[in-house]
């Protein structure tokens, strides 16, 4: 059965020359969304009915979990390892074995932080993003000096789209004035409707303006204003 999403590069959400098996279902997936992407098509079709981007009743998700792959290149099953024992071909430019990652990094970097236990699109802890404690999550060093800190501000579902937020791909937004985060392109959406004020608490979503602007004008410049990295 070949890999779902599969070509020999990886999928359209990871560049990588293996798959992994889940260990919810024991099937091979390119990735743990190609996985779920999977499962949510099957949805009552009888098929597994575990998320791996999630977490079973707040345990480890499983693709935390994930001890074999299979190559893309020749085939060969093998426990997780950062190239292949078959062929010898890397399987990804980047590989974590806490995080059982494997992919090529875009121009922005990527980094493992300990504190948060996963991987994060930037540079590194110091170079382009800090980790705040208090928030339990990494932030810009950008945004560092008008940082709002929130207690455990992730761990918690976007109020826009109910995605969780602590271990999400997407690019996620956080209010300048109040610290709650939700996912960027739910700004934009939010913006587009006319409404720029945080769901959670009420307060205004963009920083100070000297004058009040369209929600065109606000859409557009949202963009500068996402300060997480992405998970």
């Amino acid at each position: 059965m070949a890999e779902a999403g599969r070509d020999d590069e990886g999928c359209a959400h990871y560049r990588r020359r293996c798959a992994v098996q889940a260990p919810c279902c024991g099937a091979f997936f390119v990735c743990h969304l190609c996985h779920d992407d999977h499962q949510a098509a099957q949805a009552g079709g009888g098929g597994c009915q575990v998320e791996m981007k999630g977490s079973v009743e707040g345990g480890t998700p499983p693709r935390y979990l994930v001890e074999r792959v299979r190559c893309l290149v020749c085939s060969l099953e093998q426990n997780v390892q950062a190239g292949c024992e078959g062929c010898g071909v890397s399987f990804g430019d980047y590989y974590c074995a806490k995080c059982r990652l494997f992919t090529s990094p875009s121009k922005a970097g990527i980094f493992h932080c300990e504190h948060c236990g996963i991987c994060r699109v930037g540079k590194g802890l110091g170079v382009s993003h800090f980790h705040c404690d208090t928030c339990h999550a990494c932030y810009t060093l950008e945004s560092k000096a008008s940082h709002k800190c929130v207690e455990r501000a992730l761990e918690s579902d976007c109020p826009v789209c109910m995605q969780f937020l602590f271990t999400s791909p997407e690019p996620l937004f956080v209010g300048p004035h109040c610290g709650h985060a939700l996912h960027s392109g739910c700004v934009k959406a939010l913006f587009k409707s006319g409404t720029t004020k945080c769901p959670t608490c009420g307060k205004p979503m963009h920083p100070p303006l000297p004058l009040p602007l369209p929600p065109a004008a606000l859409v557009n410049r949202a963009a500068g204003w996402a300060v997480l990295a992405l998970g």
